[in-house]
């Protein structure tokens, strides 16, 4: 199924955004126990995780759904990874390694693309050849 920009746009609100919200709001929640501050940086529990767990997987979910829109040939497997995702969408956005994003309760700066390695391409005896970057740290 096709989509351009507008409904993909409503797609994303619709589908993505809302649960991106949820997660954030689950987050913030946990101040109430653990304040967001750099003494507890290293705090570990298990809802922590399991946030971290469903941020992941959310990620490569709308990795995979936008790698898809912006190219229609792109194909989806059981193989299909962050790696290979992530070619199509640094094709897309060859800055996406400079984005940054900001924790604001604690003012804090990430790079999640910085040094990013990407799936290039996939040789006919399935040997991959990689990409700049490396995994998102």
């Amino acid at each position: 199924m096709f989509m351009d920009a507008i409904q993909f746009r409503q797609f994303f609100l619709d589908d993505y955004w809302k649960y991106f919200l949820q997660l954030e709001s689950e987050l913030y929640s946990t101040e109430k126990y653990v304040s967001f501050s750099k003494n507890n940086q290293k705090t570990s529990s298990l809802e922590y995780l399991l946030l971290f767990q469903a941020a992941c997987s959310e990620i490569d979910t709308v990795g995979k759904a936008i790698a898809k829109f912006k190219n229609s040939s792109f194909k989806m497997d059981r193989y299909t990874n962050i790696n290979k995702w992530g070619y199509e969408l640094q094709q897309a956005y060859p800055k996406i390694e400079d984005t940054k994003i900001v924790f604001k309760p604690m003012h804090i700066y990430f790079e999640p693309w910085k040094n990013w390695e990407y799936e290039k391409k996939t040789t006919t005896d399935l040997k991959t050849k990689k990409g700049s970057g490396g995994a998102p740290s």
